[in-house]
């Protein structure tokens, strides 16, 4: 076998490195674990420009009413262990206190789960299942959708830039509540949120940091 020398092996080096190079980008990845990491530092803080429009159906037309801007300051309020989980709580300061992605968050050696009620225990733990998992531990894109009655939920995790992004939809008729978050390593790098509330024909969209755009958000002129 031809023996390589210092020269060789600096050409060979370079050669790999070129076709890496010319190769399709991968998806976002951790070197330290889940990309949701940031949500279980305790103490950990985050401060993004934050914008929320809001407006009203008129017939068929989604009509924006007023536009405010400012900036979101959140934090990781509190970490605990139950069982072999993870719960932490996320609070964000007024006026953006009551977003919908405020609140407890869970991760199990599945993923990642953003329960409505608060888990302090093992059997409250137990009731978490495939239906709420938002991203799996090793992150990869997920879409899980499914219908009870007349409600409809799905959920999302996906690339976005250099972060992962996960989006939670529940739909009821004319309701809908939507959020979504997005994680690198580097902290919480973005999301947002939907609310339209069919009685009143109003609705509100706030977005935060980068996030990626909804197909499906109806406001911004996708759909019905």
């Amino acid at each position: 076998m031809a023996r390589l020398y210092n020269g060789d092996v600096r050409l060979v080096a370079l050669a790999l490195l070129a076709a890496c190079g010319a190769a399709a980008k991968p998806s976002p990845s951790s070197t330290r674990g889940p990309p949701y990491l940031v949500l279980f530092e305790s103490g950990r803080t985050w401060t993004l420009p934050i914008t929320t429009v809001t407006g009203e159906r008129r017939g068929d037309a989604w009509v924006a009413t007023s536009t405010q801007s400012g900036t979101l300051a959140c934090e990781v309020a509190g970490v605990k262990p139950v069982g072999d989980a993870t719960v932490s709580r996320v609070s964000c300061a007024a006026p953006y206190a009551g977003l919908l992605v405020v609140g407890g968050w869970v991760a199990t050696p599945a993923g990642l789960y953003h329960p409505a009620l608060p888990i302090d225990d093992v059997d409250e733990l137990a009731l978490l299942g495939d239906e709420e998992l938002l991203i799996t531990a090793r992150a990869r894109d997920r879409e899980h959708s499914q219908a009870t009655g007349g409600m409809q939920h799905s959920i999302q995790a996906f690339p976005h830039e250099r972060s992962w992004c996960v989006r939670d939809t529940t739909s009821v008729a004319d309701e809908r509540r939507v959020y979504t978050l997005c994680f690198s390593e580097a902290g919480v790098t973005g999301g947002g949120e939907l609310v339209i509330t069919g009685a009143d024909r109003r609705w509100h969209r706030t977005t935060f940091g980068s996030v990626a755009e909804d197909a499906d958000d109806p406001t911004l002129g996708h759909s019905d």
